[in-house]
């Protein structure tokens, strides 16, 4: 049997990888690079999150998901957030260590569930969540 390193220590490599590449300790433009990935990390909370908002806020949010998906389209594969991290840190990571075709299922799915509920908006995962736990 192949002896796999324990989940929790690469839960914390990775953290670590992403704090460093989101607020890296060396540079001189460190308030612009950390309120750049400040916002990032509101984005990407919003990215996760925003299916679950309520049905009025979902074309703001559909409108975001698709300005991230042809962001991704025309920056070669990068988010437009990233890129600017990058420009003023000098560094050449990515936070989201993801396969860009995982990163477009995601953000596919998220706009499916978010036309749904503009379309429909008592099948939005809001109005069901309130209705499983009301």
């Amino acid at each position: 049997m192949r002896t796999l390193p324990y989940l929790e220590d690469i839960h914390l490599v990775y953290y670590k990888y992403v704090i460093n590449t989101l607020f890296p300790s060396k540079g001189n433009n460190k308030p612009i690079v950390y309120t750049l990935s400040l916002l990032h990390v509101i984005g990407t909370i919003m990215i996760s999150i925003g299916v679950f908002f309520p049905p009025n806020y979902q074309p703001l949010y559909l409108f975001y998901i698709l300005i991230i998906i042809m962001a991704y389209s025309l920056f070669n594969s990068y988010c437009f957030m990233t890129l600017l991290c990058n420009k003023y840190s000098g560094l050449k990571n990515s936070p989201l260590y993801i396969r860009l075709n995982t990163a477009r299922k995601i953000l596919i799915v998220n706009i499916i569930l978010s036309v749904i509920s503009i379309i429909v908006p008592k099948y939005s995962i809001y109005y069901s969540a309130r209705y499983l736990f009301s």
